[in-house]
Formats: structure tokens, C-alpha cells, sequence
């Protein structure tokens, strides 16, 4: 069976296509892992300040209220009163 030359091109065009698209498609879902993990490292980060706030937060306030408490309870002792006495 004899082939002619422009059908030995077709082949070797769509040979050297198909090679050429798989490396663009191997190339674009590397790409796409890249993205994906860089996202999921930054929501990751997000997340670990938003706690680091609210912990921040908390602790705040938890201060703020240990000092309400100490100040009232200086205040029913009359802390205040026994050093203007003096």
C-alpha cells in the first residue's frame, strides 16, 4: 500500500499537534494547581489572623473586665475613702 507525501504530513502534523497539546494541557492544570494551593494557603492565613483577633479580642476584654471588678471592688471597701483619710 503506497501513501503519498501529503498524507504522511497529515500524519505527522496531527502527531506533532497532539504532542503539542498535551504539553499545553499538562503546563495549564500545573498552573492550575499552583492557583488552587496559593488560594488555599491564603484562606488558611485568613483564617489564622481572624483567630489571632479574636483571641486578641477576647483577652481584651477580659482585662477590661478583671479591672472593673477590681475597681468595684475597691470601691465597696472604700479603698478610696481610707486613703483620703489619711
Amino acid at each position: 500500500m503506497q501513501t503519498s507525501p501529503l498524507g504522511l504530513y497529515l500524519y505527522l502534523f496531527c502527531a506533532v499537534f497532539f504532542i503539542l497539546l498535551m504539553i499545553l494541557v499538562f503546563l495549564w492544570l500545573r498552573i492550575v494547581k499552583v492557583r488552587v494551593m496559593r488560594k488555599i494557603a491564603l484562606e488558611k492565613l485568613e483564617k489564622e489572623r481572624q483567630l489571632e483577633q479574636e483571641q486578641a479580642l477576647e483577652l481584651e476584654q477580659r482585662k477590661a473586665q478583671e479591672q472593673q471588678e477590681l475597681a468595684k471592688e475597691y470601691a465597696e471597701k472604700g479603698v478610696n475613702t481610707w486613703r483620703a483619710q489619711k
